[in-house]
């Protein structure tokens, strides 16, 4: 009989010490959950984020292009006055040497 309860000591330390780790355990799962979750969360809002980012850079390069684009109109009216301007010039000129 002492043999037993020798033995059933032991076994209730080793259940204890084995309650003991599996509390440790289902903590440090809570932890690693909350981790996930947190991480999970983090990914959404850089996503939402790369997207907004994309739109951004989208809307740029269109209002780019409108810009690009009265530029090119722009320049083009200023050759068109650039060249009346020379053939008022020009007839001027002559008009000078004809004299």
């Amino acid at each position: 009989m002492l043999m037993s309860e020798a033995e059933l000591e032991r076994t209730e330390e080793r259940a204890e010490s084995a309650e003991s780790k599996i509390k440790e355990l289902e903590e440090e799962l809570h932890v690693v959950t909350n981790n996930l979750r947190s991480l999970e969360i983090s990914e959404d809002k850089v996503r939402s984020k790369k997207k907004a980012l994309k739109i951004s850079k989208l809307n740029m390069c269109k209002m780019l292009y409108v810009q690009y684009e009265t530029c090119v109109k722009w320049i083009q009216s200023m050759n068109s006055v650039w060249k009346q301007s020379l053939v008022i010039f020009y007839r001027i000129s002559l008009s000078s040497f004809s004299i």
